[in-house]
């Protein structure tokens, strides 16, 4: 028997709303495009674990009370997988908080920080910039690991 898997045609840069409601569209959009660049099981674990966290914070915090989109794209050069987020919210490099103190009870730490300090331990490559009003956040994973 043959079996066909549908790869969902849309392509990247997709400019999509910062809503919560819409992070399983991202990370489906995401699975799909990593596949067709052969990016390997745990890269695309990694990255899906990244990203996952990444939009999930700029829905959450970036643009408060406003609405507001998130505009990705993705590239594959050198081995490695990278996908950009892009958004015009509130200035703000996650790069710069200091990373949570994992030693330390559940209940004896501080809210909040986990999600980056995962997005920047299954990463390869992470960086942050500011640039004419956008916060320009780019993950990277190995293709082949």
């Amino acid at each position: 028997m043959l079996d066909f898997v549908y790869l969902e045609t849309k392509n990247f840069p997709l400019v999509i709303e910062a809503k919560l409601n819409k992070l399983e569209e991202v990370l489906t959009l995401l699975k799909n495009d990593m596949i067709k660049h052969h990016v390997s099981a745990d890269g695309q674990f990694n990255m899906i674990t990244a990203a996952e966290e990444i939009f999930a914070n700029i829905a959450s915090y970036a643009y408060e009370n406003e609405e507001g989109t998130v505009e990705i794209k993705t590239s594959c050069q050198n081995n490695i997988y990278s996908v950009c987020f892009k958004d015009r919210g509130k200035k703000y490099n996650p790069l710069k908080n200091q990373d949570p103190d994992t030693t330390t009870a559940y209940k004896d730490r501080d809210i909040g920080g986990l999600g980056v300090f995962l997005a920047k331990k299954v990463s390869d490559q992470i960086s942050y910039r500011y640039q004419n009003g956008w916060n320009i956040l780019t993950v990277g994973v190995q293709v082949n690991k």
